[in-house]
């Protein structure tokens, strides 16, 4: 019998955007009623209790790095097969980093998330000078915070640079393997899916010069194949933003809302039974 469900991703999962989402003033972390693993809870485990870590700006990093540690915590309390863990990935093309201290004026209340700072493909954007996607996104606010963390120049390297996708698919996959065999050798069950399709792309990635001549990508990219992590099988393979895109509203910010992760609810139910 479910108890706990465990919740990580990036805003989509946190439910940025949302009418509910708010900020926990005892925790400092994010919460919101209206994304898919509390309609699952509503419908299928309404007597469980439900954990949310899901982070805004999240990379892989972070999400593999807070479920490891909050799973652990929750196995102290419950046994394996009272806990459900549910996980979007996020964009293969972010990072994270541990600061030594880290300086950040609005940061929440008692979230211990405190010194790790993802680092985003729009920071690249700021540097330059550009408007990143999405009306919410405080540019601004953003190339001061990661100037007064000596992170600006770092992002700059990071995206100009080095970058290959192969250097992002390569690390990104490793955190989907890391927190994989982390559930199987507890025996936690888990369901998953990809925030969005480039986690997929990885055969498209220059295919005669990247992946497809790098073992080490090619064969964990194959393995996290297995695991069974959900996307919309079309002919570009479509994680939880591009199908939402076709059918449902977006915020000012381009997150999708309730009404989308209402219906991905329904989907990532049909794999529980």
């Amino acid at each position: 019998m479910i108890k706990v469900i465990y919740s990580d991703g990036c805003s989509l999962m946190a439910g940025a955007e949302h009418d509910s989402w708010r900020i926990n003033d005892d925790t400092g972390f994010e919460e919101c009623d209206t994304v898919w693993p509390v309609y699952i809870q509503k419908n299928l485990f309404a007597q469980s209790t439900m954990f949310s870590r899901a982070t805004t700006g999240s990379s892989n990093y972070g999400i593999a790095r807070r479920t490891i540690k909050f799973v652990n915590e929750l196995l102290e309390k419950y046994d394996p097969d009272e806990i459900l863990v549910c996980i979007m990935w996020t964009s293969l093309y972010r990072t994270e980093f541990r600061v030594d201290k880290e300086t950040n004026e609005n940061r929440p209340r008692n979230n211990d998330e405190v010194n790790f700072i993802s680092i985003l493909p729009t920071d690249n954007m700021i540097h330059l000078n550009q408007k990143p996607t999405g009306e919410l996104a405080d540019n601004n606010y953003r190339k001061k915070f990661l100037h007064s963390n000596k992170l600006l120049k770092v992002s700059d390297s990071l995206y100009q640079s080095m970058n290959r996708n192969l250097n992002f698919a390569y690390y990104s996959y490793s955190q989907i393997e890391y927190v994989n065999l982390f559930l199987k050798s507890h025996g936690i069950k888990s369901l998953q899916c990809f925030g969005f399709g480039c986690h997929l792309d990885y055969k498209n990635f220059v295919p005669t010069a990247d992946v497809a001549h790098d073992n080490y990508t090619r064969q964990i990219a194959k393995r996290c194949e297995e695991y069974d992590i959900y996307y919309v099988r079309k002919k570009f393979a479509e994680g939880f933003y591009e199908w939402a895109g076709h059918s449902h509203k977006f915020g000012p910010g381009l997150h999708p809302l309730d009404g989308a992760h209402l219906q991905w609810s329904r989907q990532m139910m049909r794999k529980i039974g």
